[in-house]
């Protein structure tokens, strides 16, 4: 990135990801990093050797992606590199949509003012309703809009969150148990680098179609937690009804029959899980759950990917 200092993204730029290296050959292995996007992430993400950093739907907005690493020796470097990003904001969120919104109010507000006659009055507000429902109905649009991850279509992972919360609650009331799902594309990046962007799209969205078409009761939730990461909500789901779902998850996935090539767990893209199970209290945070599933998905890889974990607490 010595080539520019800046990068400007349209809205629909809902994805991007860069990779980086140390300068120091000596035991490239050893190399670790850290990356921060300035403006979004809270503090500095300890990558370890992972080279690489994705993110997905960040709000319109200047930012400043910041990478810094160690030698082999792990000495962390006094000099990093940067990048400054700028996010532009979707159309309708412009200087000049606004000012069609504010053109709109006043004009509506000037034809109330013009009407006198008890004809003229009724006709009027007969429109001025036809353009609230209007109004009402592309406001929805794009709520639904924003809820929703552009790519796949399944929902991102803002609105997941506000359902698991809204899921948490209600299991804390019944005292049922809840389940989540972490699920991870094996080795997508190196399905990405094989075959390129485009058929790595193409791969997420048959990936989320198939994950969603194993959920089979209204409730259940797939969403899409950020770059090859997916994330299933199963309310009112013990441990043994969650590692069933994950496994029809699995297959599905494998049965896609896409080819992977770059994968070390078979000749087709396959798909690793983590399944966390709660019975929910009003006194703990759902994000905990969230946690226990990451680190089974984590124990799932280790396992050789491909392949279903469920948490278990480690002492």
């Amino acid at each position: 990135i010595y080539r520019t200092k800046s990068l400007t993204l349209s809205s629909r730029d809902s994805y991007f990801s860069f990779t980086f290296s140390s300068m120091d050959f000596t035991s490239p292995g050893k190399n670790r990093y850290a990356y921060r996007l300035e403006g979004f992430d809270k503090d500095w993400i300890y990558s370890g050797t992972r080279n690489y950093a994705t993110y997905t739907n960040i709000p319109p907005g200047n930012y400043v992606f910041r990478v810094r690493g160690t030698n082999s020796e792990s000495t962390w470097s006094e000099r990093e590199a940067r990048i400054g990003i700028r996010i532009l904001p979707p159309a309708w969120q412009t200087w000049w949509a606004y000012l069609l919104y504010a053109a709109a109010v006043i004009g509506l507000l000037y034809i109330a003012g013009e009407i006198r006659t008890g004809a003229v009055l009724k006709q009027k507000v007969k429109e001025l309703r036809k353009t609230k429902d209007e109004l009402a109905s592309a406001n929805r649009k794009l709520e639904l809009l924003s809820l929703m991850d552009e790519l796949t279509g399944v929902p991102n992972r803002r609105h997941f969150n506000d359902i698991l919360t809204r899921e948490w609650h209600s299991a804390a009331r019944t005292g049922k148990p809840l389940s989540v799902l972490m699920l991870d594309l094996d080795f997508f990046k190196a399905y990405n680098d094989s075959n390129g962007h485009l058929a790595g799209d193409e791969c997420l969205r048959k990936a989320a179609e198939a994950i969603r078409a194993t959920l089979d009761r209204p409730r259940d939730l797939v969403a899409r937690f950020g770059g090859e990461e997916f994330i299933v909500l199963l309310p009112e789901t013990d441990e043994e009804g969650a590692i069933q779902v994950s496994e029809r998850i699995r297959c599905a996935v494998q049965k896609l029959a896409i080819p992977h090539g770059a994968s070390e767990a078979g000749p087709v893209l396959t798909v690793s899980v983590g399944a966390a199970t709660a019975i929910p209290s009003v006194t703990d945070s759902p994000d905990e759950c969230i946690r226990q599933a990451d680190a089974a998905l984590y124990r799932a890889k280790a396992a050789g990917r491909n392949t279903v974990i469920a948490y278990r607490p480690t002492h």
